[in-house]
């Protein structure tokens, strides 16, 4: 009798990781207005290819925390990750313009912005999770092939810094080189 074949698992990129593991990130806003962009490293391994095939991150979902100490009488906070700096820095004032500027670049793919209003006089303290899911039909998601993710993440007029904790959903997958080659270029 003739041995089974192993037949590749196409729906995880011949990785066999079909259980998703959890990348938690957390980063504290220094000063209320200004900008806090924090660097945080990815999984994906940097031990060169095997048979023609490099692994990446493939991101399924995130689930945003953002937690306002208090928030009176009007916030806006809002957190961006993206795969390489979009023109922010540490400290610098936060403007509507440089938000949708940020939102817009081809290197961000997830962003939460969120608008508290509160009536005059009081505050509450809001803390809970924005799921922001990138899965298609068929359950594939966003690929990621740089060393590190950035967070960009703020607050105005919220009554103190945020503190902001993403939890990113993801699985290692094989790809071709080529395609391989093609993400880095673009997320680089």
């Amino acid at each position: 009798m003739a041995p089974k074949r192993k037949i590749a698992n196409i729906t995880t990129g011949g990785t066999g990781d079909v259980r998703p593991q959890v990348l938690s990130i957390n980063a504290l806003q220094a000063t209320i207005g200004q900008e806090q962009v924090t660097v945080f490293p990815t999984p994906v391994p940097r031990t060169g290819f095997e048979q023609d095939l490099a692994q990446v991150m493939e991101v399924l979902s995130v689930q945003v925390y953002v937690h306002h100490a208090t928030v009176s009488p009007v916030g806006l906070s809002y957190a961006i990750l993206s795969t390489r700096s979009i023109g922010s820095v540490t400290g610098a004032p936060i403007s509507q313009v440089s938000i949708r500027q940020q939102v817009a670049s081809a290197s961000a793919f997830a962003s939460y912005i969120e608008v508290v209003d509160v009536p005059v006089g009081q505050s509450i303290d809001v803390s809970y999770p924005k799921l922001i899911d990138f899965r298609d039909g068929a359950g594939h998601g966003v690929l990621i092939a740089t060393d590190s993710v950035i967070l960009t993440h703020g607050a105005v007029a919220a009554g103190g810094p945020i503190d902001v904790t993403m939890k990113i959903l993801y699985r290692m997958i094989n790809i071709g080189v080529m395609e391989y080659v093609g993400i880095v270029q673009s997320q680089g």
